[in-house]
């Protein structure tokens, strides 16, 4: 059964658990001002994400230098490496993202997102739109989103590990 934390229209994740007894597998996709990254159909540990989901890289680079810019510069900026420190902003959660090149940087308590899909996509998203997609979420939204997935994935986490012991006895 799909879930959704948050909000398409704002920040969402949306995810799925798959049965099993010990990582937590399943699939997910992340929803910003109504858009989707990700491919829900790629399942991946779904823990693995989290990771990537912590903000402290980010305090390393000035996001706010592209303030005046437009998405497509900014992509650009960061993909070619033209702004030192811009390694900090590449964002790659998992594998249900692969299909994806996405950019983050933080700004004035924002976290400013730009993306596109790539090229050759090994998975269909018919309707995707082309080209550079931006969006953006305050940093108090994202984080209590984030501690709300990590609540339900370690306490599945949990779970699995519980049975897995009382399977050992």
């Amino acid at each position: 059964m799909r879930n959704l934390i948050g909000s398409k229209e704002s920040f969402g994740i949306e995810y799925e658990i798959q049965p099993g007894e010990h990582d937590v597998f399943g699939n997910m996709r992340l929803w910003i001002e109504g858009k989707y990254i990700g491919t829900f159909e790629d399942e991946n540990i779904l823990s693995v994400a989290l990771g990537h989901f912590d903000l402290t890289s980010l305090d390393k680079f000035d996001g706010c230098q592209f303030s005046n810019k437009k998405p497509g510069e900014i992509y650009e900026l960061i993909e070619s490496y033209a702004v030192p420190g811009s390694g900090y902003c590449h964002f790659m959660p998992g594998e249900a993202f692969d299909d994806f090149i996405i950019y983050r940087y933080a700004c004035n308590g924002n976290l400013h997102f730009v993306w596109r899909l790539c090229d050759r996509p090994f998975f269909k998203h018919p309707g995707y739109p082309k080209g550079i997609q931006s969006a953006v979420v305050s940093i108090d939204e994202f984080r209590t989103v984030v501690a709300e997935y990590k609540k339900i994935i370690a306490s599945e986490e949990s779970s699995r590990n519980r049975g897995a012991g009382k399977n050992r006895s």
